[in-house]
């Protein structure tokens, strides 16, 4: 009975005859391991490099930092002043690049990648 690493991920993996009490640690430690994010960056400042499109919203392209991926990368978008959340239109340009469109010039965004 004994819990075994993965290579690469640090998941454990219970083998066949494992009981409750290797089993249910082992699979609590790799839910948190995959719900924790490896890394929160602010991808860009309030007001600096929104254009505007003259229909009373604003787009920002954003170029993901080495080690993000689309695929594993979550994009929050928050209004700076208040810190309240913003729901964008996010629209992928390229295999590292993304537009972000809100109804907000002073927006923060955030990445955060697993």
């Amino acid at each position: 009975m004994a819990v075994q690493k993965t290579t690469g991920n640090e998941l454990l993996i219970p083998e066949s005859g494992d009981d409750a009490a290797t089993f249910i640690p082992a699979i609590k430690s790799n839910f948190e391991k995959l719900n924790e994010p490896k890394a929160a960056i602010p991808a860009s400042t309030p007001g600096t490099g929104w254009t505007d499109n003259g229909d009373d919203t604003h787009t920002k392209s954003i170029t993901l930092p080495a080690g993000f991926t689309m695929d594993t990368t979550l994009i929050q978008v928050r209004q700076s002043s208040s810190g309240d959340m913003i729901y964008p239109t996010i629209e992928k340009t390229s295999t590292t690049t993304f537009d972000v469109t809100n109804n907000a010039a002073e927006a923060l965004i955030f990445l955060y990648s697993k």
